[in-house]
């Protein structure tokens, strides 16, 4: 449908582009879903007109009702697969609209429906139709090897997450003021590579972790995991953590909170995304509650994810001198990163590698506990029961305590 109106296109010439634009691209762009949310309320304007002209030829003269727009439904019609679609939506927008008149559910669903798609969309492409990349950055970001490039604006007005991160990890302790980090030793080296809104580039983020390992960073902590990886760029995110593994860096990422389960959807980045064998420096995170269960609409994955911590309700430094309290995956990530700090301080000489196996063995365990968990079905939310070892390798919450006494039997 382009301007409203239906065109006839041809069939895509490269079907496998297309599939990945249509499942993997469109579900995930905000600008792609919005102009998806478009077009679909001109499908159903269109359709509404049709239901419209024919109730009235029907029943000409009277007050049009829910049971007039169901009687008109004749299960042995022609099937039009989109007239169909749009026959169930708009009867379920009786429902919606606590409605059983049929000129409400008109008014809304026709031309007030595609103006409002239509104004969610501009909004859209206003908000994330273009980053300013090269006005405020200049480089060309397809170009791995195109390394001189960015700025030291570090505070910024979404700057706020950065900020609460570090206090998690390394906030000073027991001075009465705001919160109590875990490792108030460990230093903070702060590089920017994700916007306020959007996504980070995948060259930024290779560039970052190199630049982390090569000025002596012992634990790395990335930003929430993503589906859509370019397969150039990915290897470049790829070689970088291979890197840090040699380095001995231990390198973590939060998952996204889309109920998916990771063993089947594959996101990145990931322990199993280079060809030459699985990193062993690589953590994969999601947060649970202060009950010791899963965040609802975390990702999970029984080989995909590592281990649990707490991300809600997190009281930690804010910007402007101030302190808040967060919720969500980089909570729980930036606790994962403070404990691993916390052993690296005692023990310096264990590696990346050791000190993912030392979080690992030495969980608060919630093996054997049925937990509720949002999860997927057919695209659509939904919740199930899972034994808390079902949804992560480790099967249980990051214990720092544990860690500590672990990696002191492993350091003898």
């Amino acid at each position: 449908i382009i301007n409203g109106k239906r065109q006839e296109v041809h069939a895509p010439e490269n079907l496998e582009e297309y599939n990945y634009y249509r499942y993997k691209v469109m579900p995930e762009s905000r600008i792609g879903g919005s102009y998806g949310g478009l077009q679909f309320s001109y499908v159903i304007e269109e359709y509404i007109e049709k239901f419209d002209k024919d109730m009235k030829k029907r029943f000409p003269g009277k007050e049009l009702t829910v049971d007039d727009f169901q009687s008109c439904y004749d299960p042995k019609a022609e099937r039009d697969s989109l007239s169909e679609i749009a026959f169930v939506f708009t009867a379920y927008s009786f429902s919606i609209y606590q409605t059983d008149k049929w000129d409400l559910v008109y008014q809304r669903m026709g031309k007030k429906s595609v103006e409002t798609a239509k104004t969610s969309y501009e909004d859209a492409l206003k908000k994330y139709g273009t980053d300013n990349r090269k006005e405020i950055v200049g480089d060309n970001p397809l170009d791995i090897n195109d390394t001189h490039y960015g700025n030291n604006v570090l505070l910024t007005s979404d700057a706020a997450t950065g900020v609460m991160k570090a206090g998690v990890i390394a906030a000073k302790r027991d001075n009465g003021i705001g919160s109590n980090g875990i490792a108030d030793n460990a230093e903070i080296m702060t590089l920017r590579i994700h916007p306020g809104e959007g996504e980070p580039y995948l060259k930024d983020m290779a560039l970052a972790i190199q630049y982390a390992v090569n000025h002596g960073a012992d634990v790395i902590l990335l930003p929430e995991q993503n589906s859509l990886y370019p397969e150039e760029q990915r290897q470049w995110v790829a070689d970088a953590l291979k890197e840090a593994e040699k380095k001995g860096a231990l390198v973590i990422v939060p998952v996204w909170d889309l109920s998916a389960d990771m063993d089947k959807d594959e996101f990145f980045p990931n322990r199993k995304m280079r060809k030459d064998g699985e990193l062993t420096n690589f953590m994969v995170v999601a947060s649970s509650d202060k009950n010791g269960n899963p965040v609802l609409n975390t990702n999970y994955g029984a080989t995909a994810l590592d281990i649990y911590a707490p991300g809600t309700d997190i009281y930690s430094s804010y910007m402007g001198d101030t302190y808040q309290k967060g919720t969500g995956e980089g909570m729980a990530s930036a606790t994962v990163a403070g404990v691993a700090a916390l052993v690296k301080s005692y023990f310096p000489k264990l590696t990346g590698s050791q000190i993912r196996d030392i979080l690992l063995k030495s969980v608060t365990s919630r093996k054997g506990v049925e937990v509720e968990k949002g999860i997927r079905v057919n695209d659509s939310p939904s919740q199930d029961l899972f034994l808390f070892d079902d949804l992560c390798i480790s099967g249980g919450i990051v214990n720092a305590y544990q860690a500590i006494l672990e990696a002191e039997k492993v350091s003898k």
